[in-house]
């Protein structure tokens, strides 16, 4: 599939703020669910929050080929993770040419402000993961691991958008298993921050793992050979 295959396709254009978004009452553990609905498109999200990170977990279905134009803030560190379905995408602050999101892949992304288009396909459904950690997380795996991390906390610090691949990597079996384990955790659990918290890690580490992550494989690393 060519990265220019929908380019030239009239696209439906929705922008956030014209959605009609119905909030559901936020209740003590930490959880929420909303709806974005237009014409053209349908959304359904769900979102579990901890201290220190907040969990997304989104459906969309569209009726029409469309294109959502939505911007985001303060991102310090955010694991994007494709679940069903192909859609293009492109985050204007780091890249400005569609690029495929493909079923079963991710990466990492910084940014202080971050605007996105994606570019959804006619009756087609899609499922995203997305887990966004606060700033005193990323401080902290930049201690642990600075020649990976410390980079994106640089560029952060100084209002500019950066990814840790050029190009999104596939998940594993594991992976996506331990992204179920975090979708289907009972919140009203005690101990579930503390569950949710060690399984994003593990996500973490089986990325580095399994990509044999070190800067000369990251984005960062061509930054400095340009």
């Amino acid at each position: 599939m060519q990265e220019n295959a929908l380019s030239n396709q009239p696209w439906a254009t929705v922008s956030a703020d014209r959605y009609k978004k119905a909030v559901s009452e936020r209740n003590g553990s930490g959880e929420a669910s909303y709806a974005l609905s237009s014409p053209v498109f349908e959304s359904s999200y769900r979102l579990i929050s901890g201290s220190r990170f907040h969990f997304f977990d989104s459906k969309t279905f569209c009726k029409e080929d469309t294109q959502l134009i939505s911007e985001g803030t303060d991102q310090p560190l955010v694991l994007n993770i494709g679940l069903q379905g192909d859609f293009q995408y492109c985050y204007e602050a780091i890249h400005k040419e569609k690029e495929w999101w493909k079923s079963h892949t991710l990466n990492i992304l910084s940014s202080p402000r971050l605007a996105s288009r994606s570019f959804f396909r006619k009756n087609k459904t899609t499922h995203q993961a997305a887990i966004v950690f606060s700033k005193d997380y990323l401080e902290e795996l930049s201690l642990h691991l600075p020649e990976i991390f410390s980079p994106l906390l640089s560029k952060y610090e100084r209002g500019q958008s950066s990814r840790l691949f050029n190009h999104a990597r596939m998940c594993s079996p594991q992976i996506l298993f331990l992204v179920e384990q975090i979708r289907n955790v009972d919140k009203a659990d005690s101990l579930s921050s503390l569950f949710l918290e060690s399984k994003m890690m593990e996500i973490l580490y089986r990325i580095f793992h399994e990509n044999r992550l070190t800067p000369d494989t990251s984005s960062n690393a061509s930054d400095k050979e340009k």
